[in-house]
């Protein structure tokens, strides 16, 4: 079963000389040369998750935790190819020396052709983020792409038009999808979102559209994780850097909020901001520090510059909210 692959040790020729999972090196997806169960044709490392290629699913792990993506009504024999080869190679050395496998060929995408009646499913990478992107050719029928997801919890649509599918309290998130059409070389918009059928299944509902050109609808798969203690807490504002890592601004009424190398660490009365970096894997906070005095304090804003230098805005009504090298010192008024 795919959900006990195991790899004990991973080495990439010079070009790509680094972990898979290191944000310097593009996620790039792996062929099955008998390092993973027959079943699987193609594998990666993304941000936080590692994703198993089959034909007519997709397996997405998250530590110990599992999520069948299941192509409902899709060709069975729609094999995944690799796209555009990339210069390294991937050695796996684990085991007995006639069980190793060397010289195993990297991609940058891999695709499932002819999924449905004319329409391709691609896989890329957005940064660290796996990246889908359904082609559906001149005529085709996008209603027909229908997926399920199984999960631990009940997949849902936000606020947002993000697609939440719960993992044991995380979440995997595909957003809401780009859905567009190319016109002399202009990309044009076309409306459209997720929708949830009382049967579990994903698809897409699709405004007005050209069907004499081709359609590409683009989610992007991401991941979420739980931040919070036992009161009261909101997160308001999201910045990625660089290499992937997540800031996050909000505030919390909890005495418990998870500290880590923190400038404050607690909570000095009712609401206080808090500021917290995830690493890119989100599976571990850099930093999580309260900022707060003895009133209601909350941040609404986060920026990050190309040195990693978060910059959190919000307002206040403590006397005493900790002030360093400020421009005001003291609280003017009732909030500020």
């Amino acid at each position: 079963m795919m959900c006990h692959l195991l790899i004990a040790l991973l080495t990439v020729s010079a070009s790509l000389a680094a972990s898979p999972s290191d944000p310097a090196v593009p996620l790039f997806f792996i062929a099955n040369h008998g390092q993973a169960p027959p079943e699987v044709q193609f594998m990666a490392q993304g941000s936080g998750l590692t994703a198993y290629f089959s034909p007519g699913e997709a397996l997405f792990r998250v530590r110990e935790q599992s999520v069948h993506m299941q192509l409902v009504g899709a060709r069975p024999s729609a094999d995944v190819e690799g796209l555009e080869p990339l210069a390294g190679e991937a050695n796996f050395l684990t085991g007995e020396p006639g069980q190793w496998r060397v010289g195993v060929p990297l991609y940058r995408a891999v695709a499932y052709r002819q999924l449905y009646p004319g329409i391709d499913m691609l896989y890329g990478a957005n940064g660290r983020d796996f990246k889908s992107e359904f082609v559906v050719a001149p005529g085709a029928d996008p209603t027909e792409i229908r997926l399920r997801y199984g999960s631990d919890g009940k997949v849902h649509i936000d606020e947002l038009g993000e697609l939440i599918i719960p993992l044991n309290g995380r979440e995997l998130l595909e957003l809401a999808p780009t859905i567009y059409q190319d016109r002399a070389g202009s990309r044009v918009p076309v409306a459209g979102q997720f929708a949830l059928a009382a049967d579990g299944t994903v698809s897409f509902a699709i405004g007005e559209y050209d069907p004499s050109l081709p359609l590409i609808l683009d989610p992007v798969l991401s991941y979420s994780t739980l931040l919070g203690g036992s009161s009261s807490d909101a997160a308001t504002a999201l910045a990625v850097d660089s290499t992937g890592a997540a800031y996050i601004a909000g505030f919390t009424a909890s005495y418990d909020f998870p500290a880590a190398n923190p400038e404050q660490n607690f909570n000095a009365g009712g609401n206080d901001a808090f500021v917290a970096k995830l690493n890119p894997s989100g599976n571990g906070l850099v930093y999580c520090t309260y900022l707060g005095g003895r009133g209601d304090d909350r941040a609404y804003g986060i920026a990050v510059d190309a040195a990693g230098s978060a910059y959190v805005t919000g307002s206040t009504t403590s006397t005493n909210f900790p002030a360093r090298n400020s421009i005001q010192a003291t609280l003017k008024g009732a909030k500020n």
